[in-house]
C-alpha cells in the first residue's frame, strides 16, 4: 500500500493524532503527513503511506487556501479559541468597509512572527512547550506570501475570509493582526484547509470512511503528476534500484521529455515509480561516466 490519501482532518483532533488513527486502522508501516493543522482547525490532511512517504519533500503543496472565522473585540494568548481571553473591547461600530481595508493590506508578501502557541522551535524546543511554561522567547519573524486574501461575509463581531498564502502562514496571526489594526482585537474561533497544493476537499476521506474500509487512494504517478516522467524497461530498472546515476549514453533508447538543469524528474517502469531525480549537465561528480552532457541524479529511490 504506496500512496496517497487526502483526509478531512475532523475539530478537536491533532494532526498526529488522525495520522495515527487511520494509520493503524490501515496496517501501514509507515506514514507521514504534511502541512500540521491545529486541532480545532479541519480540512484537507495529505497523508503519505510506506514508500510514499519518500515523496513528501517533491509533493509541490506549498500553496495552501483556507476559509476562516475570526471574532472582533475578543483576543486570546493562543490567537485562536482554544487559549485564554487576553482582552475584549466593546465596538459595535466598525463596518464591513473599515474591514476589507484592513485585509487589503496583507495581500503580497508580509513578515510575520511565529505565535509563542505554535510547533515552530528555538533551540531545538517546540515554542508551545515554553508557552505552557509561562515564558515568552524572541522570535524571529519570518516572510510569507499572500497570494488572496477577502473578506467573505461580515456581521460584527463574526467576519469570514478565504485566504491562499505559502506554506507556514500562520492564518491566526493575520486575524489577530487584523484585529489589531481595528483598535478591537481579533481571534480565530474556525479554520477549514480547503485545498493544499493538488490535494483538494473533493480528494477526502473521512477518519470514519476510513475506518469502515470506504475511501480512496491517489497514485504517486498521479500526485507527481507535474513533473516530467521518465519511462524505463529492463536492465535500466535495475540500475535504478541500484542508486546507479543515468547519463545520456544509457538513455539512447528511451523517449525523455524536455527538462533543463536541476529540473525534478519522476521515473517510472509502467505505473510503478521508480526514482525521484534531479536533472545535471556537465557534472564532475560523475567523472567514471562516460557521457556526462546529462545526468539524472537520484534523491529518492523507491524499492
Amino acid at each position: 500500500m504506496d500512496g496517497v490519501m487526502v483526509l478531512d482532518k475532523p475539530k478537536g483532533y491533532t494532526s498526529a493524532h488522525t495520522l495515527n488513527r487511520v494509520k493503524r486502522a490501515l496496517g501501514a508501516k509507515k506514514a507521514g503527513h504534511t502541512g500540521t493543522l491545529d486541532p480545532f482547525a479541519t480540512g484537507v490532511l495529505p497523508v503519505c503511506f510506506n514508500q510514499a512517504t519518500k515523496a513528501i519533500p517533491y509533493l509541490g503543496d506549498d500553496i495552501k487556501e483556507y476559509e476562516a472565522e475570526m471574532i472582533l473585540g475578543i483576543s486570546t494568548d493562543t490567537m485562536d479559541n482554544t487559549g485564554m481571553i487576553t482582552r475584549r473591547v466593546d465596538m459595535g461600530n466598525i463596518c464591513r468597509d473599515e474591514v476589507e481595508g484592513v485585509f487589503e493590506g496583507f495581500s503580497g508578501e508580509i513578515t510575520q512572527v511565529p505565535p509563542m502557541y505554535s510547533a515552530a522551535k528555538v533551540s531545538g524546543k517546540k515554542l508551545y512547550v515554553f508557552a505552557r511554561a509561562g515564558k515568552e522567547i524572541e522570535r524571529k519573524p519570518k516572510r510569507v506570501t499572500i497570494e488572496e486574501i477577502r473578506l467573505l461575509d461580515f456581521s460584527f463581531p463574526k467576519a469570514t475570509f478565504y485566504v491562499k498564502c505559502s506554506r507556514g502562514t500562520y492564518v491566526r496571526v493575520i486575524a489577530s493582526e487584523v484585529g489589531k489594526k481595528l483598535g478591537c482585537g481579533a481571534h480565530l474561533c474556525e479554520l477549514r484547509r480547503l485545498k493544499s497544493g493538488p490535494f483538494t476537499l473533493s480528494d477526502a476521506n473521512s477518519i470514519e470512511d476510513v475506518e469502515s474500509g470506504n475511501y480512496n487512494f491517489l497514485s504517486l504517478e498521479k500526485v507527481l503528476g507535474g513533473y516530467p516522467k521518465v519511462y524505463l524497461e529492463g536492465d535500466l530498472r535495475q540500475s535504478v534500484n541500484n542508486g546507479i546515476p543515468l547519463c545520456r549514453g544509457a538513455l539512447l533508447d528511451v523517449e525523455l521529455p524536455e527538462f533543463k538543469n536541476r529540473d525534478i524528474i519522476t521515473i517510472f517502469c509502467r505505473k510503478t515509480i521508480l526514482s525521484i531525480c534531479e536533472a545535471e549537465a556537465d557534472s564532475d561528480k560523475f567523472e567514471y561516466m562516460e557521457d556526462k552532457d546529462i545526468v539524472f541524479r537520484h534523491l529518492r529511490v523507491f524499492n
